[in-house]
């Protein structure tokens, strides 16, 4: 879980890679402006990280949104069709971010599956 210590946080380890991954030379910033948001749960930085796209002000917008109302960006983060009666939930940011790994893991898994129907 994601805690406050010192006036720093601890991150969980797809959050701090996804930081690291978006914001590159600039992830110093970026951690720095999500210790500013509130509340620190995993599921409301994943959604600030996935709506800011690696992008600072975004960033930082999405984090006073999130301390002002952290509902506003789990809305916009996980459903589409905001404006209809029935928006639809299409992200579930409760999971954690892929990482890289799985991602490849996934991929050789679907050529493999590919391969064996052309063969048969």
């Amino acid at each position: 879980m994601t805690t406050r210590r010192e006036g720093k946080i601890k991150l969980l380890p797809d959050i701090l890679a996804k930081v690291q991954k978006d914001f590159g030379a600039d992830a110093g910033q970026a951690l720095a402006l999500l210790s500013l948001s509130v509340p620190e749960t995993p599921r409301v930085l994943r959604c600030v990280l996935f709506l800011a796209n690696g992008d600072l002000k975004q960033l930082a917008f999405y984090v006073r949104v999130a301390a002002g109302d952290y509902r506003d960006v789990i809305f916009w983060a996980e459903y589409v069709d905001h404006e209809k009666l029935n928006p639809k939930r299409v992200r579930d940011f409760n999971r954690a971010f892929p990482s890289a790994s799985s991602l490849g893991a996934s991929a050789k898994v679907v050529r493999k599956s590919k391969s064996k129907r052309q063969l048969g």
